[in-house]
C-alpha cells in the first residue's frame, strides 16, 4: 500500500551531483539562447550573479562540476554581451 508520509531511499552524493550539473548545464544552456522569456532570463542571472551558498546554489553546482564560478560567470557574461552586440 502506498503510504504518502513514507520517504524514498535518500539521495546519493553522485545523484545530487549529477543533479547540480543537470541544473548548471540547464541554466547555461537557456541563457545562451536567443530566444528566452525575460522573466526566466532575469531570473536566470539572479542565479548566475548571487554568491549565496546553499545546496544548489551558482557556486556550488559549478564547483561540484570542477569549474571556478567566477571565471565561469565571467565567460557567460562576456559571451552575452557579445551575443547583444
Amino acid at each position: 500500500m502506498n503510504d504518502p508520509t513514507a520517504r524514498g531511499p535518500p539521495w546519493t552524493d553522485a545523484a545530487i551531483a549529477r543533479l547540480r550539473q543537470a541544473i548548471l548545464d540547464d541554466a547555461l544552456g537557456r541563457l545562451s539562447r536567443q530566444r528566452i522569456r525575460n522573466q526566466d532570463r532575469r531570473a536566470l542571472m539572479s542565479w548566475v550573479l548571487s554568491d549565496a551558498l546553499h545546496p544548489f546554489s551558482f557556486r556550488v553546482c559549478a564547483a561540484a562540476g570542477g569549474y571556478d564560478a567566477d571565471v565561469l560567470r565571467g565567460g557567460l557574461l562576456r559571451r552575452l554581451r557579445s551575443q547583444a552586440g
